[in-house]
């Protein structure tokens, strides 16, 4: 939060491969995935100053990854349906590719959780059930 070079870069070395494997799950076009991790750092590193809760920074850098990654799948959509007149030529992924990409970030979180001692668990849990209900079940209810 100082501006220190050294402690950002360490913070993308700690943090940049779940986020990968997040945004993976979450986008259906892959190559996507270092432009969004791009783009969330750029926003974590603008926004620091506004996080209140130090101890919700990696699940509130985890809403900003998959927020940018909703962004992007819709805006690509409009894209789609822009360049093919009426949205009827639509490359979405079969149903059981989509239910493969949430049951690896259901495991990437949970994942995630388990390695949390159990009183921070608890309180993740508790504190930010809105956002693991989403992630766990599929749900948009952070759109």
């Amino acid at each position: 939060m100082a501006g220190n070079d050294t402690a950002w870069q360490e913070l993308i070395r700690l943090t940049s491969g779940r986020l990968r494997r997040i945004a993976a799950a979450n986008l259906r076009e892959r190559h996507w995935v270092e432009d969004v991790l791009q783009e969330t750092y750029y926003k974590v590193f603008r926004s620091l100053n506004r996080l209140r809760d130090r101890e919700r920074f990696y699940p509130w850098m985890v809403r900003i990854l998959v927020n940018e990654c909703r962004m992007l799948e819709r805006k690509l959509q409009r894209e789609r349906r822009a360049s093919t007149g009426d949205g009827s030529d639509l490359h979405n992924l079969p149903v059981r590719e989509q239910e493969r990409g949430m049951e690896e970030l259901r495991g990437v979180l949970t994942g995630l959780l388990d390695e949390l001692p159990s009183g921070l668990r608890d309180r993740a849990v508790l504190e930010d059930e809105e956002l693991l209900n989403m992630c766990l079940t599929g749900g948009d209810s952070l759109a």
